[in-house]
């Protein structure tokens, strides 16, 4: 039923591809083949120890094909959490075993362990699957198909603490540094920092440009993070002007329910990403100890304060 209802979304998308949807559970799957880079760290022993059900996305675009992984469980909380890059084992491996112990989804793509999108056959795309979302570009098809999978998982969509929840992890030099570094002197970012030695480490929310200043349950939290001694910081998205193509931007124009990512940097002489996984899993557990005291005590509605 799923792949049917996806396959129509596409279609409807007025797109010149139309996408072959097909949903297959882990059995199937495995017998033809692993779960690439996923499969390693213990972690397909795990999906096995832990019930956790495993489906396939074939997503045909513009002639070509992407795997889309859903690591799927039933639990207390049925949270759903977005890995896009599959060469970042640390935010994988955290998401999995959040979903083990609350319940939920897990979407990530089979990329063979690349950064940026890979066929199924292994061919590389040239597309960071962090980049598609926007209306017009080339994989807006498969942007529109992972959103719209996501979107039936979640629970109480137009929750405000219902945010959309993606995991990455950074190196030490690269782009997102230098991202963190120009945040500080950015009209368009308001930053919550109580430990500037590990930047890398940052829980990176995006609201609509209109939620400045006022008690969105986001901004409480990011509040509430940095008396933890966690760093956050809001991008705030004006619903006018061009967009990068990143999930966050994407999400802070079209809802009002804003976007999440937990970053965590990769760290020196950790291989398996144990250490860095470790900080990510606090992350993550810090986030959602907030969400749900914010659910037993909403916040007082002010605006640009």
């Amino acid at each position: 039923m799923d792949g049917m209802m996806d396959r129509r979304r596409f279609l409807r998308a007025g797109t010149a591809a139309a996408a072959t949807l097909l949903l297959k559970p882990l059995e199937a799957l495995a017998q033809t083949q692993d779960l690439g880079k996923k499969s390693e760290r213990g972690n397909l022993e795990y999906i096995r120890e832990q019930g956790i059900e495993v489906f396939r996305s074939e997503c045909a675009v513009g002639g070509v094909t992407v795997d889309l992984l859903e690591f799927r469980k039933n639990g207390s909380r049925n949270e759903v959490l977005f890995v896009p890059h599959d060469n970042e084992d640390a935010a994988f491996d955290t998401a999995l075993r959040s979903i083990a112990a609350r319940g939920g989804s897990l979407f990530s793509f089979d990329s063979r362990g690349n950064r940026e999108l890979r066929t199924n056959t292994g061919t590389r795309l040239n597309q960071d699957p962090n980049r598609m979302f926007k209306p017009g570009s080339q994989f807006w098809p498969l942007a529109e198909h992972v959103l719209g999978l996501i979107n039936q998982r979640r629970r109480a969509s137009n929750d405000v603490l219902n945010p959309y929840i993606t995991l990455h992890n950074n190196a030490p030099i690269g782009s997102f540094t230098a991202s963190i570094a120009k945040s500080f002197t950015d009209p368009r970012f308001e930053i919550f920092f109580s430990d500037p030695k590990n930047k890398r480490d940052v829980v990176w929310i995006a609201l609509p440009n209109a939620e400045r200043g006022t008690s969105h349950p986001l901004r409480v939290l990011a509040q509430q993070l940095q008396m933890r001694g966690i760093n956050a910081l809001i991008e705030y998205v004006r619903p006018e002007g061009s967009l990068d193509g990143s999930l966050s931007q994407y999400i802070a124009r079209h809802t009002s329910q804003g976007y999440i990512n937990i970053e965590a940097g990769i760290k020196p002489n950790d291989p398996p990403q144990l250490q860095t996984r470790a900080i990510q899993t606090s992350l993550l557990k810090n986030i959602f100890e907030i969400i749900e005291e914010l659910r037993a005590n909403p916040p007082t509605k002010t605006q640009n304060t």
